[in-house]
């Protein structure tokens, strides 16, 4: 036993150090805790060992029961056991993953939007190595505008995670059809784009989106022009238009790595001092 958690049940005694959705193992540190093993330190993700049997995909979630939810149902996963990896784990796991064909992040989904955005910040880690990463989006059930006005504590009960959407009785073949449906990182950032924008607003929320087209190959950079020129209607926006925005981006970009360089060769490299 390396480490060991414990989540908060409906039985659990109301007192103050109860409070906690979980409870996890004190890990080794050389200052305060130097008498417990070296071997509990949070060093591994849960599940991690799955990915010496080299899955042709991967899912990543948010919590520990929600891994259990999908390695129940037959899917390879793993889980930081919390929104997103740590900086100090990404070069063990980026070696491990560059053998998975695809690699699915599947957060909570939540009014807060709390577990998609650690989820764009795995993908984006993920697709800097060239590892192809999509998102998965669990259905949330829909509550009135008016509710979530008037209940700010609603922002944080609208939810469903892995476990929920298992536990409503949903099958392995039910979240086939969400992985079916899964969206890489860019496309699901094009599909939130309101389509009834201004001219001037849909311009300024397009240029951050299409910097990350620019860096995409040719062929997916047509795929994902394609998509953003039917999210706001042929008629309204030319595929020219945004193969030429994106022939600008890329020259500015190419001007300043340009500029960088030269930066480089003008600063003055001293030789080091004697010891």
């Amino acid at each position: 036993m390396a480490f060991m958690i414990g989540h908060k049940t409906p039985w659990t005694p109301g007192r103050n150090w109860e409070h906690g959705k979980y409870k996890k193992l004190p890990v080794h540190n050389e200052s305060s805790n130097k008498h417990i093993a070296f071997c509990i330190n949070n060093g591994y993700l849960f599940n991690e060992n799955c990915l010496l049997a080299n899955h042709e995909r991967l899912i990543i979630t948010e919590g520990v029961t929600n891994c259990f939810s999908l390695m129940e149902h037959g899917f390879a996963a793993v889980s930081p056991i919390t929104v997103r990896i740590r900086v100090a784990d990404w070069e063990r796991l980026l070696t491990r993953l560059r053998s998975v064909k695809i690699v699915y992040i599947c957060q909570d989904n939540e009014i807060s939007r709390t577990g998609l955005h650690g989820a764009f910040k795995t993908t984006s880690v993920l697709v800097g190595h060239k590892i192809q990463t999509k998102l998965v989006i669990l259905p949330l059930d829909e509550h009135p505008e008016k509710e979530i006005k008037e209940a700010e504590e609603l922002l944080f009960v609208t939810k469903i995670d892995v476990n929920d959407f298992f536990a409503a009785g949903h099958t392995a073949a039910d979240f086939e059809e969400l992985i079916a449906e899964a969206k890489m990182s860019l496309e699901f950032d094009i599909s939130r784009l309101p389509a009834d924008m201004s001219e001037e607003e849909r311009n300024r929320s397009l240029e951050p989106v299409l910097r990350e087209v620019a860096q995409l190959v040719p062929l997916e950079q047509n795929r994902h022009l394609k998509l953003i020129q039917e999210h706001f209607g042929k008629s309204n926006l030319s595929f020219a238009v945004l193969r030429d925005q994106v022939r600008v981006l890329q020259k500015e970009k190419r001007a300043q790595v340009k500029q960088e360089k030269k930066r480089e060769k003008r600063t003055p490299s001293f030789p080091a001092g004697p010891e």
